[in-house]
């Protein structure tokens, strides 16, 4: 008779190899149970850590699009908002690029009616000094001129608040020239940076216009010529110095140049900025027609520009 341990009909299931061979596997599975979680929650975690590591590299590409936007003057900052008005994905983007082209063709507007009427002004004023008299009439629409005027300012002065860029943006740009002097020229009430340029390369022959900033009665700083590059405003004076224009509405009789408020305070928050980013004393800011007389050359008639900046004479 067969021993009970010995015959393979009576052995328990779990003798048989095949049959231990499949405990064993499950026993396996089961055991790596464990690791297969934890690698599939640590694969969860990683698609999620990158989901956000994507979601903001794509904030801080929207916020630097809008900095950068925000940082334009003029025509580029238009051309970036319409571009982002019609082309981003984002609907909020959208509603805010149209409604900052809106603010700034509403800014454009009003700017173009307060050169207009500067302009008028001073011709009208020019007349009425030619002829060493003011007929009633001109008298009258120089009054209602000069209201619009200021009320249109302050349009603008608001305007430019709610755009964001009413404070004066200093270039940062790295300046490897040493600065000396800041000279301020009073030019025509209603030339811009892009007038002068026009001038100065067909008419004059410059390669560039020949200043570096231009503070127009709106009280907004066009930028020109490089911060690196000498400026051709005063002869044999342009090494070290940074050359600024400022529309006058009483040119070319310049004093008093009857600055507006905002171009005032745009023109100070400019020339102290300057000064303090180069070190330079009051006693480094000129009036062109002023110093270029200390020097024995005649070149325009002495403007107030001095006085309304640091409020006493130079």
């Amino acid at each position: 008779m067969a021993d009970a341990n010995t015959d393979p009909a009576t052995k328990p299931i779990w003798h048989n190899p095949k049959w231990l061979t499949a405990i064993v596997a499950v026993i396996s599975a089961f055991l790596t149970i464990p690791n297969v979680v934890s690698d599939w929650l640590t694969g969860q975690q990683e698609v999620e850590l990158a989901k956000t590591e994507v979601a903001k590299q794509v904030q801080d590409i929207e916020l630097q699009i809008i900095t950068n936007t925000l940082a334009q003057q003029g025509q580029e900052r238009v051309f970036i908002l319409r571009y982002l008005a019609r082309t981003h994905n984002d609907e909020d983007v959208q509603a805010w690029a149209a409604q900052e082209v809106e603010r700034l063709d509403n800014l454009t507007a009003l700017q173009e009616t307060a050169r207009a009427n500067a302009e008028r002004i001073a011709f009208l004023e020019a007349e009425a000094a030619k002829n060493s008299s003011v007929t009633a009439e001109s008298r009258a629409e120089i009054e209602r001129l000069r209201a619009q005027l200021s009320q249109t300012e302050r349009e603008i002065a608001s305007g430019l608040a709610d755009a964001g860029i009413g404070e004066t943006q200093t270039p940062r740009q790295p300046v490897l020239r040493e600065i000396r002097r800041i000279i301020i020229e009073p030019v025509h009430p209603t030339s811009s940076i892009q007038s002068l340029r026009r001038y100065h390369t067909a008419t004059i022959g410059f390669d560039d216009v020949g200043g570096h900033f231009l503070v127009n009665a709106a009280g907004v700083i066009e930028t020109g010529r490089d911060l690196n590059d000498n400026p051709a405003i005063l002869r044999d004076l342009n090494g070290g110095t940074i050359g600024i224009y400022v529309n006058c509405p009483a040119w070319p009789n310049h004093n008093p140049c009857n600055f507006t408020v905002p171009q005032v305070a745009a023109l100070q928050q400019l020339i102290f900025g300057l000064m303090d980013r180069f070190d330079l004393e009051q006693e480094a800011v000129h009036d062109k027609a002023v110093l270029a007389a200390s020097q024995g050359r005649t070149l325009g008639r002495p403007s107030n520009v001095i006085s309304v900046v640091f409020g006493d004479s130079e």
